[in-house]
C-alpha cells in the first residue's frame, strides 16, 4: 500500500499495478465494503493492453482517513488528486458495486479527464429515480436505506459491526459459499481462486479497523450523490447481471437509460462476482469507447 497526502489535511491508501511506463491508466473503485486491493482478474486484463491499475480505499476504510458526510462526489476529488500524483492527466475509471457511483461521479465532475467509464452491478441514484428506487432492494436493505437518506446513521452502527465480525476473517472459500449469491457467482469465485482470494482480502482489511467506511458508503449512495447522472457526456458501459440478488438489474437498466448514449450491457445468466468475468470485455468496452 502506498499513502497519498490530502490537501483537506487527510491520507488516502492505494495501490496499483501493471506497466509503470503505462500511457494509459485505469483508476478502479472497488466495493463496499471493500478496501484497496490489486484483483488479479483486473489488474492482468488491463495490463495486457498496456494499462496501469490503481484502486483505492475511500475514506474511512484501511488507513485513509474518514471524512464524515462524505457524498459520492467527493470521489471526483479523490480520483483526480489521485491521478495527479500519479502524472495521469487523463485515465478511465471502471466501478464495481459499490464503487459504481465514485466512478459515475468522475465521469460527471471530470469530463475533461475521463476517456471512458465502465459501471459493473452499480446502483442508481435515489434523488433521481424517485421512490420506486426502494423497491429495487431486498426488504432489508430497504428500510435502512430509506433511514439514513434522511436521518442520522447512529442506530444502524451495532447492526454493521455485527455484520462485520464474519467479514473480519472471511476466506476465498467462505466467500464462494456466501448464501445470498446465485450458483453463477459461486461458480465464478471457485474456478477463480485468485479473484477469490483478492475479494476476502479486501472485505476483511476494510473493516479490521471498524465500519465507518462501510456506513458513509450507504449514507452516500443513499442521499443526492451532488451530481446528475443526465449530464454525463462521457462515454459509459453500463454491464449488470439480470440473476443480480444485491443489487438488483433494474439500477442498471435505469443507468443504461438515463446516462446518455450509454452502452448498456445486461447479461442474463451472471449475477453480482460473475458480472466482472471476463473483465477483457470491460477493458476492451473502455478502450473502445475511449475519447
Amino acid at each position: 500500500m502506498e499513502t497519498l497526502h490530502l490537501v483537506d489535511g487527510g491520507t488516502l491508501e492505494f495501490c496499483q499495478s501493471g506497466p509503470q511506463d503505462a500511457e494509459t491508466l485505469l483508476v478502479l473503485h472497488v466495493g463496499s465494503p471493500c478496501a484497496a486491493v490489486v484483483v488479479p482478474n483486473i489488474t492482468s486484463a488491463a495490463a495486457d493492453r498496456g494499462v496501469r491499475t490503481v484502486s483505492y480505499s475511500r475514506t474511512g476504510y484501511g488507513s485513509s482517513t474518514r471524512r464524515m458526510g462524505r457524498t459520492e462526489a467527493y470521489e471526483a476529488e479523490n480520483t483526480a488528486s489521485l491521478a495527479d500524483h500519479l502524472g495521469a492527466s487523463t485515465f478511465l475509471v471502471a466501478g464495481w458495486s459499490g464503487g459504481g457511483p465514485p466512478a459515475l461521479a468522475c465521469a460527471a465532475l471530470l469530463p475533461e479527464r475521463v476517456r471512458s467509464c465502465a459501471v459493473l452491478a452499480g446502483s442508481s441514484p435515489p434523488a433521481e429515480v424517485g421512490e420506486v428506487w426502494f423497491d429495487w432492494w431486498s426488504d432489508e436493505d430497504r428500510e435502512e436505506l430509506r433511514a439514513l437518506g434522511t436521518s442520522p446513521p447512529d442506530p444502524f452502527i451495532k447492526v454493521y459491526e455485527e455484520a462485520a465480525v464474519p467479514l473480519r476473517t472471511i476466506t476465498s472459500l467462505g466467500l464462494a459459499e456466501w448464501p445470498e449469491g446465485p450458483d453463477e457467482d459461486r461458480e465464478t469465485l471457485e474456478r477463480s481462486p485468485e479473484l477469490a482470494g483478492a475479494i476476502a482480502d479486501s472485505m476483511r482489511r476494510a473493516v479490521a479497523r471498524g465500519v465507518d467506511g462501510w456506513i458513509d458508503d450507504s449514507v452516500a449512495v443513499s442521499r443526492p450523490w451532488g451530481f446528475t447522472v443526465s449530464d454525463i457526456g462521457v462515454p459509459v458501459t453500463i454491464r449488470h447481471g439480470e440473476i443480480d440478488r444485491l443489487v438488483q438489474v433494474d439500477h442498471g437498466t435505469w443507468l443504461a437509460e438515463h446516462i446518455p448514449g450509454a452502452r448498456a450491457q445486461i447479461l442474463p445468466d451472471h449475477g453480482h462476482v460473475s458480472i466482472a468475468e471476463p473483465f477483457d470485455e470491460v477493458m476492451d468496452a473502455l478502450l473502445e469507447t475511449a475519447r
